[in-house]
């Protein structure tokens, strides 16, 4: 069951909201096209990650999309979890084009004329899994089995 479902990202829809106050002759104009093209591909993956999960058996889970937790002062974002009374499962989608090489401590994308350096997502997936394992620890939460 989607106890919360994927939406439109804030920053895409300021970014979008943006593009269309502006002239299309703006000197900023290619750099929020850019931007929007970068948010979208992040959207698109997670409706990605959302299509597929919609072929599970709803009644066994519950699919939160997008959550912001906190963890001291800041917070970390997960793309989707999946949750039942025994197992927690943190997906995280990339939607990337191009040539994509992961390394020890990074992922690079390589298109004909661009070359993008990110975080490694494994190293991501197993931060995000710590961080939810003292998030849950903090809380006097049971233990859980873990999937990444």
């Amino acid at each position: 069951m989607f106890d919360k479902n994927i939406s439109k990202p804030l920053p895409l829809l300021q970014a979008e909201a943006l593009e269309g106050r502006l002239s299309i002759r703006h000197e900023k104009m290619p750099e929020i096209k850019n931007n929007i093209k970068i948010l979208k591909s992040g959207y698109n993956g997670e409706k990605e990650i959302n299509y597929q999960l919609g072929q599970i058996p709803q009644h066994k889970y519950h699919i939160l999309h997008d959550l912001r937790l906190p963890i001291g002062e800041t917070f970390f974002q997960i793309d989707a979890l999946l949750l039942s009374p025994t197992i927690i499962i943190n997906l995280d989608g990339k939607n990337h084009s191009g040539k994509i090489t992961i390394e020890k401590n990074q992922m690079i994308q390589e298109t004909m004329d661009t070359r993008e350096i990110y975080e490694n997502p494994v190293s991501q997936t197993n931060r995000h899994k710590l961080l939810l394992r003292n998030l849950i620890a903090e809380n006097n939460l049971p233990p859980i089995f873990w999937i990444i």
